[in-house]
């Protein structure tokens, strides 16, 4: 992968939790020279009331409503994006009429997306959809690594560790080679881990993780395996005994503590940035 220098999207909900994870995008853009994308999605109105509706006044409001937000959006947006800007980064703000995650899809195919920003600070935000099963499984399934800002500031100046767990039994390839394209340009020292868990079938090995390292390129720090009943713990614990201030974990494991995205307490209990591939 020579050039993979792709856009960044961050979708904005005029949140601190958003303002965090637009500035954290935008300082990485800076070390990757890419684009960052501001998308503030306002939900379209209900077809329920378009199509079942008699009331002509009940679709006149509904409209009168979208229009009013779509405008107060726009100054917000626009003073948004200019409070995030640096001089060699190039910021689109864009307000897309679409509910988050269709929406969300739909930008990632139009558009040349390699990262999306979303940002978390335990309050309500667009961040916090990696909490609800309505949102996760659909977000888990996104073609694209996720960045995940939890309300701690984030500066990408050099020296940084980065914890990649891999897990093979849903390793997305394209992702994992765009969060080492992300280490390189950054000139981060990657630790590859794995954690088996007892209930596993087959046991990973040092060598296994070696032979796919070889067969896609990739270089590592170290290469380390835990056996381990609680795998974020594990995970957690081995970034902060090698001071990794950046972890990447797979989006679904079998094996893992959580139904569908297991980000959630690895976001909470860490004060590290976590990719989620």
């Amino acid at each position: 992968m020579e050039d993979n220098s792709k856009a960044i999207l961050v979708p904005v909900d005029f949140t601190p939790a958003a303002s965090q994870a637009a500035i954290s995008a935008a300082e990485l853009a800076a070390k990757l020279n890419a684009e960052v994308h501001l998308i503030n999605f306002i939900p379209p109105i209900d077809s329920k009331i378009l199509n079942h509706s008699g009331n002509v006044s009940d679709v006149s409001e509904e409209l009168s409503s979208s229009i009013n937000l779509l405008k107060e959006n726009e100054q917000k947006l626009a003073e948004f994006a200019k409070s995030i800007e640096l001089p060699e980064v190039k910021v689109f703000p864009e307000i897309v009429m679409e509910r988050f995650v269709p929406g969300l899809k739909k930008q990632l195919k139009k558009k040349n997306i390699g990262l999306v920003v979303i940002g978390i600070n335990g309050i309500r935000s667009i961040g916090e959809s990696l909490y609800h099963t309505k949102y996760a499984s659909d977000l888990v399934k996104l073609k694209c690594p996720l960045m995940i800002c939890n309300g701690h500031e984030h500066h990408f100046q050099g020296k940084h560790r980065l914890v990649v767990s891999l897990d093979f039994d849903n390793l997305d390839q394209n992702n994992i080679e765009y969060i080492d394209y992300i280490a390189r340009e950054l000139d981060v020292k990657v630790h590859y881990l794995h954690v088996n868990h007892p209930e596993d079938k087959k046991q990973c090995t040092v060598h296994d993780i070696e032979q796919y390292l070889k067969a896609h390129n990739l270089h590592a720090e170290s290469i380390d395996i835990i056996d381990s009943e609680h795998k974020e713990e594990a995970i957690r614990h081995y970034a902060h005994d090698h001071n990794a201030d950046l972890i990447a974990i797979n989006k679904i494991n079998r094996k893992s503590e959580f139904k569908e995205c297991h980000a959630e307490q690895m976001v909470d209990e860490s004060e590290s940035l976590v990719f989620v591939y």
